[in-house]
């Protein structure tokens, strides 16, 4: 699924889209939240750029009128104001048993929830509750639907059940330090063409997306999922060039726009002559990426058979008696 920029209404809300990271245009609304970072720019877009290239951004205040992108993160509380500034992320929707909340109030759930965890992001999870340690009255900025409490030197919120699952059986659940998410490894058949066009097919198999890595155990466990009576089985992944030009790992960039967090490139480096950059990166059979290789040795087309899809495991949120 391919999603250019636009701008449309979802309850009440103006909806703006980069690549697969959606933001939703708070008029009328102000956040509480930490500043990540900030930088001087007028370009509203390009704000929301920067934030979608950062998993850890949650929302952003582009302030027009001074030329100031604010990144923000740790998001506390979402309250009608006279404001037109604030944007954030549209994430995955978290339901809790129990809440009945406004359309304002789950965007701020969803937000507060957005790694899907027992626990909040920045949290700590004791196996009983969560807490954070911060001020006191940093701790009463949050809405207070989300039930945080002062325990006296820290501030205290419910920890959540959580149990994960992935939309199908053909899908394979696996957890990692950055979440629970599903896998499926399948055939490229005898399609050929851009990253975008494996990225779509992807989607259209599987209801996922090539795949980003972000740990050792993580690029471990997707070779696991090889045919390995394949020759031929490299593994496609979801890397793209960001302008065409290969010199480095800075140069490339996750089509979920995820971090790139974690790197095993088995060839980066100024392109030597008679190389050329593939069309898609691949993992290569030693489990190393390949982004170019030695037209005269070797066949791109013949190197892979299959792609590695992966997207978000369901999250199922209960709370803990």
């Amino acid at each position: 699924m391919k999603c250019g920029v636009f701008i449309a209404s979802l309850s009440g809300f103006a909806v703006l889209c980069f690549g697969k990271v959606t933001f939703l245009h708070l008029n009328g609304v102000e956040l509480v939240a930490d500043t990540l970072s900030d930088y001087t720019t007028t370009d509203a877009y390009d704000c929301l750029r920067k934030c979608g290239m950062n998993s850890s951004c949650i929302a952003v205040q582009m302030a027009t009128d001074v030329g100031i992108c604010n990144l923000l993160t740790m998001v506390r509380n979402a309250r009608n104001a006279m404001a037109c500034d604030f944007f954030i992320k549209k994430e995955r929707t978290v339901n809790i048993p129990g809440r009945s909340l406004t359309p304002l109030q789950q965007i701020l759930q969803n937000a507060v929830y957005a790694t899907q965890e027992a626990c909040p992001e920045g949290w700590t999870d004791d196996g009983k509750t969560c807490t954070l340690a911060i001020l006191q009255a940093e701790c009463k900025n949050y809405a207070a639907f989300l039930g945080v409490t002062w325990d006296g030197t820290r501030c205290a919120i419910p920890r959540m059940n959580v149990t994960y699952s992935c939309p199908n059986s053909e899908l394979t659940l696996k957890g990692f330090s950055n979440g629970y998410f599903c896998y499926a490894m399948i055939l490229r058949g005898q399609l050929n063409g851009t990253i975008a066009t494996m990225n779509d097919f992807c989607y259209n198999e599987t209801g996922c997306y090539l795949a980003s890595i972000h740990s050792e155990a993580e690029n471990e466990f997707i070779a696991s999922l090889r045919n390995s009576s394949l020759s031929n089985n490299a593994v496609i992944i979801g890397l793209e060039s960001i302008n065409g030009q290969v010199e480095n790992a800075t140069d490339f960039q996750w089509l979920d726009r995820t971090v790139l967090d974690y790197a095993n490139f088995d060839d980066i480096g100024p392109l030597a002559e008679g190389m050329y950059t593939f069309p898609y990166p691949i993992m290569s059979m030693s489990n190393k990426w390949l982004a170019y290789f030695d037209v005269s040795a070797l066949k791109f087309s013949m190197l892979s058979t299959s792609m590695i899809c992966k997207c978000n495991a369901n999250a199922e949120y209960s709370t803990t008696t």
